[in-house]
């Protein structure tokens, strides 16, 4: 698979096909641009995108991506945050050419989604010389800094920590949810689990309760070690898959699938 772009072909699992946003950016990625832009330059140029705002598109994959991998880091705590994205090999012991593969494919899509905010296209990591993960970082920009504050807090020892924000429920719908489980979704042929074992108890019932009262899911959370991690059975797969099936990122359709 092509570590350049998104390499998008129609999918044919018989479940509803990618539409609108994301078809479109599937159909039509932007052109990978390293921006070297610095100071007044730099300035200027993430004024006119401010002004703009975010999409609602990317509204959507930043909420999504952030209960999942996506992470928005602080050089120092006073600094304007910057969003990293980063995807490592997939796990899928029902899709075995799958299995171990750097997911390059959506790592390419969320960049594509937020090019314009981005100086450096996709980067391979390798580790002992074999290909690690691939992994993207936005400029610092303004706009970040209300969803550090809904997805981080400090703890009493004053250290940053992730969260899920109290108004989640708010929050999600079918698009972020869709990208929530691109990135955290398991299935192996019992139903699908989200691992949320980096979140405190407190918060994975949030979430718990928020996929119940939105969409009517039977989802339960469950211990897993000193954490916890959400589960939803076979019987609500119907539903998620119609939900966020045309959501969700093409190479991650196979969480979809029992």
């Amino acid at each position: 698979m092509p570590i350049n772009s998104i390499a998008y072909t129609p999918p044919e699992d018989g479940l509803l096909r990618p539409s609108g946003d994301l078809l479109d950016i599937l159909l039509h990625p932007p052109e990978q641009t390293v921006r070297e832009r610095r100071g007044n330059h730099l300035r200027e140029y993430m004024e006119t995108l401010e002004t703009t705002g975010f999409s609602s598109f990317q509204k959507d994959v930043l909420i999504g991506t952030l209960l999942g991998d996506g992470t928005l880091a602080q050089i120092k705590p006073s600094f304007t945050p910057f969003f990293k994205y980063d995807q490592g090999r997939m796990n899928s012991t029902l899709f075995p050419h799958l299995d171990n593969v750097v997911d390059a494919n959506t790592v390419h899509l969320v960049y594509s989604i937020f090019e314009p905010f981005v100086g450096t296209p996709p980067k391979l990591r390798t580790l002992n010389g074999k290909s690690h993960s691939m992994w993207f970082r936005t400029f610092s920009s303004r706009l970040l800094i209300h969803y550090a504050n809904l997805f981080y807090t400090r703890d009493g020892n004053g250290r940053r920590r992730k969260r899920v924000p109290p108004n989640i429920q708010q929050l999600l719908n079918e698009r972020s949810l869709a990208f929530w489980i691109a990135d955290d979704g398991s299935n192996q042929g019992r139903g699908l689990t989200l691992h949320t074992e980096g979140f405190t108890e407190s918060d994975v019932t949030l979430l718990e309760e928020t996929l119940v009262r939105t969409w009517g899911f039977s989802a339960r959370k469950h211990k897993a070690g000193e954490a916890f991690k959400l589960f939803l059975p076979n019987s609500d797969m119907p539903r998620v898959r119609e939900i966020v099936a045309p959501h969700t990122p093409p190479i991650k359709r196979y969480k979809l699938l029992a």
